[in-house]
């Protein structure tokens, strides 16, 4: 099954804030996952840092439960430089 379609997955795409650079929005679902950090707050969120041209942005994924989120945050930090399309492709077990 693939992430955006994941049952635990509540928002997929995240929505994007930027956080450096130049005011423009991402293109789409092609600019690059950098980093993925997983809350110390909230057990059931977890944030992704992307890369659009030369502006960062960040967003949050939220989730049913803390193992779902722990789970898909793992498996997001191995695919990082992968575009945020190819990732929301992935397919979950």
């Amino acid at each position: 099954m693939q992430l955006r379609t994941y049952p635990g997955v509540l928002n997929w795409p995240p929505v994007w804030t930027r956080i450096s650079g130049p005011a423009n929005l991402p293109h789409d679902e092609t600019s690059s996952l950098e980093e993925v950090h997983h809350s110390l707050i909230e057990a059931t969120r977890c944030f992704l840092i992307i890369q659009c041209d030369e502006t960062r942005y960040m967003g949050t994924l939220r989730f049913d439960d803390q193992q779902c989120c722990e789970k898909i945050a793992a498996l997001l930090s191995k695919h990082c430089g992968q575009s945020i399309q190819d990732i929301g492709e992935l397919d979950v077990p």
